[in-house]
């Protein structure tokens, strides 16, 4: 909890990374804001005044993990002796 204090009493939400996008290859950031919600950070390609944004902020619903099967509930063998 210090660190909260180290920041002038910000409160951090995540960290962000940065990537490059695979089709343009233009730098963007990406972090997790929750378990279940990504973030990610674009640079405003609309920005025409100075007024505008220079970076866009977007949030979304991230996609659940699959789990592999269990070889133990399964027919992986071992269990059943004939």
């Amino acid at each position: 909890m210090s660190e909260d204090r180290d920041n002038g009493g910000m409160i951090r939400l995540g960290g962000l990374w940065q990537n490059k996008t695979k089709k343009t290859g233009e730098m963007f950031l990406s972090g997790t804001f929750s378990p279940g919600v990504a973030m990610f950070v674009f640079k405003n390609k609309n920005k025409k005044e100075d007024k505008h944004p220079d970076y866009v902020l977007c949030i979304a619903q991230k996609e659940p993990k699959e789990k592999k099967p269990d070889d133990a509930a399964g027919d992986g063998g071992g269990g059943f002796i004939g």
